[in-house]
């Protein structure tokens, strides 16, 4: 699997002051040993993250490339809104 995601957060505070998100692009390309069906397998397994990433609290999303991945995220002392995109897979 290749690709990124491109994502923005606290997106409401930005719609207050009528400013777009500061936007940013994380990729990050790594080896897994592993089938890619696999792989796949459990990054869309949502409801098994808690399991493996602490910082996720609330996750919506159809996994298809262009499609928005809606989540809350605890980075902070509270969780905040934090929209992503699938790129490619």
């Amino acid at each position: 699997m290749g690709g990124g995601i491109v994502g923005f957060s606290d997106t409401k505070a930005y719609k207050k002051r009528d400013r777009k998100p500061p936007m940013f692009v994380i990729e990050k390309t790594l080896e897994i040993k592993a089938p890619a069906a696999v792989v796949w397998e459990v990054i869309t397994d949502v409801d098994k993250y808690p399991e493996w990433n602490p910082f996720q609290v609330e996750f919506r999303t159809t996994f298809k490339p262009g499609d928005p991945i809606d989540m809350r995220v605890k980075l902070l002392a509270r969780p905040q809104p934090q929209r992503e995109f699938v790129k490619e897979y």
